[in-house]
């Protein structure tokens, strides 16, 4: 009852975007499990609208959407998928996200990490600071080959 009240305060712009992270979330599973990761990370910046992004919710807003998209996920979704969706979404409003992978130092146990980087600020993963950045995807042209 508690989650509805939450999901009814959201404003209807705001429920949108939940409910299309909630899509995206399960795309993103189902997509790292049957093609490349190359090809959705060129879907995902491929995105584009030319909607107006006047009435959305600003960017901060849209990570913690997926992020609670996410929480309440069935699929626990990982930060990978996490961050395709996020990129995608902040994309589709025309912003210049960029996906951003790191490992850890190599001095520690091995650990990889994904995040969502929009004018320099990592939205969507605080964690990522332990992290060293090996590659990020900004564009991504056919001739781009991804392992």
């Amino acid at each position: 009852m508690r989650k509805l009240r939450k999901l009814r305060e959201l404003s209807w712009d705001e429920q949108a975007v939940l409910c299309r992270a909630a899509v995206l979330l399960l795309a993103a599973d189902i997509g790292l499990r049957l093609f490349p990761f190359g090809t959705l990370a060129k879907w995902v910046q491929q995105s584009r609208s030319s909607r107006s992004a006047t009435s959305l919710p600003s960017p901060e807003r849209i990570a913690w959407l997926v992020e609670a998209a996410a929480r309440n996920s069935w699929l626990r979704p990982t930060c990978l998928r996490q961050s395709l969706v996020l990129c995608a979404l902040l994309r589709v409003r025309g912003l210049a996200a960029r996906l951003a992978i790191g490992t850890t130092s190599p001095r520690e146990e091995f650990q990889a990490h994904a995040w969502v980087v929009l004018d320099g600020k990592i939205l969507g993963s605080q964690d990522a600071a332990g992290y060293r950045e090996l590659v990020s995807f900004e564009r991504l042209s056919a001739e781009t080959e991804i392992a």
